[in-house]
């Protein structure tokens, strides 16, 4: 959960605190983002950075993800609303295997689809630090959900906070009485069967057309 920020004095000042930098909705763009990561690669300072709402895309997901991969000063990163995409969730991803440091990451509102959650579904096995993901108004489907349960088997200290809203969402009830492995065939199956086989798509097709 994102923690309340220091809040003005009487004298109308706010409190310095150089661990807390706040840069939501300035437009860093994709430039913005290189200049940034090249800082957090050496950063031994900043604990907390806002980035929200500056549509840093894939491409600056990935320049902060490299930076990430090195830094371990940094504990919270927020990234909702800047078009990161799944091939940005996934830069994110391969940064979070690595890095021991980051405590919380928010990934709201990003476009991130099914592909997206299980490269982060992936990293999260072999993370041990996060505490705290945010996946919210995203296009996760159902595949992606169920690898990020999966994922939730392995990564313990994100349990609390993710596996309520997937529960919810997906009614996976049986997960604690049965392997979450035989949850994901048993789901891909039931997929399968609501699908209509190619076959009787194009016979649809054809006669359609009033082909023989």
């Amino acid at each position: 959960m994102r923690r309340r920020r220091p809040t003005p004095s009487s004298s109308g000042s706010t409190p310095a605190d150089c661990s807390e930098i706040d840069l939501e909705h300035i437009g860093l763009g994709v430039r913005g983002a290189a200049v940034l990561g090249a800082a957090l690669e050496s950063n031994e300072l900043i604990a907390r950075l806002y980035l929200s709402g500056n549509r840093i895309g894939a491409e600056g997901a990935r320049l902060l993800a490299t930076a990430l991969s090195k830094n371990r000063a940094l504990k919270e990163l927020y990234l909702s609303g800047n078009d990161v995409g799944s091939e940005g969730a996934a830069a994110l991803g391969a940064a979070l295997a690595k890095n021991e440091a980051l405590a919380e990451l928010g990934l709201s509102a990003n476009g991130i689809d099914d592909a997206g959650a299980e490269a982060l579904a992936t990293a999260l096995e072999a993370n041990s630090a996060l505490t705290s993901l945010t996946l919210g108004s995203n296009r996760i489907g159902d595949e992606g959900a169920m690898a990020l349960v999966i994922a939730l088997q392995v990564c313990i200290s994100l349990l609390p906070c993710l596996y309520s809203r997937l529960h919810s969402r997906l009614h996976l009830s049986p997960l604690y009485s049965r392997p979450a492995e035989e949850e994901l065939r048993a789901h891909r199956a039931r997929a399968r069967q609501q699908r209509p086989e190619r076959g009787d798509d194009t016979a649809g097709r054809q006669a359609a057309r009033g082909a023989p």
